[in-house]
């Protein structure tokens, strides 16, 4: 099975990369997996190319999305992994005196495209299948400004109901993996809160670490792990 692991920035899985001597850009052979990484920069322009990019060379079998996130819910708290099983692009539309009219209703994208669903997960990677099935799951959305205003905040929440999560390259991930067939994960560790900005309450060290505690068990399938709870 090829599998590409796409981060928006190389820290965010550099205890992964480390504990199997990764290069980015370069295959490697872990168990039945042959790896690739993809470091594709922040946002969802970079992250887009990118992967259109490594799509075109080389079509893998599974996209695995990581990264930290902020959390929309209030039942997350900062370290929990969360399984994003759908992503909306936030504010892609048009703005009409004091109301908004999204890209679908403008007739710019279908309206099966605001809302991305990932595909089902291959069931043949077990020690994955298992893992997210732990996790809380639900929508994220993704969006150029990270929210940290009050105002803006209540005025996404009531737009987006139920949403759990933001990042800044979740649907550019899931819209390319769509439109070329291939079944994508999406898992996010919380950082911060989704409130107005703080960076004093932001743990971006314990996040990380769980994110890729989560990546070494699962590519570790064979070990003595696989029974580890995340």
């Amino acid at each position: 099975m090829k599998i590409l692991l796409v981060a928006a920035t190389f820290a965010e899985i550099t205890p992964f990369v480390e504990q199997y001597e990764l290069i980015s850009g370069e295959e490697v052979r872990i168990g039945i997996f042959q790896l690739k990484i993809l470091v594709s920069g922040a946002g969802m322009v970079a992250t887009a190319y990118a992967l259109g990019k490594e799509i075109a060379l080389q079509q893998p079998d599974l996209i695995i999305n990581v990264g930290i996130a902020g959390a929309i819910s209030d039942a997350l708290n900062i370290g929990d992994l969360v399984h994003i099983t759908s992503e909306h692009q936030y504010g892609f539309g048009a703005e009409n005196q004091g109301d908004f009219l999204s890209a679908s209703a403008l007739g710019l994208i279908q309206s099966s495209d605001e809302e991305l669903h990932a595909r089902p997960l291959p069931v043949a990677f077990t020690a994955l299948v298992s893992a997210v099935s732990q996790m809380k799951s639900g929508k994220g959305i993704t969006v150029q400004t990270v929210h940290g205003n009050s105002d803006s905040i209540e005025q996404m929440k009531n737009n987006v109901a139920g949403a759990l999560t933001e990042s800044m390259e979740g649907a550019a991930v899931f819209y390319a993996a769509h439109q070329a067939g291939i079944p994508v994960v999406e898992v996010r560790c919380i950082s911060n809160k989704v409130e107005p900005r703080d960076r004093s309450a932001w743990d971006i060290p314990t996040a990380i670490s769980r994110l890729n505690d989560f990546l070494i068990h699962v590519f570790a399938s064979n070990s003595s792990e696989a029974s580890k709870t995340f």
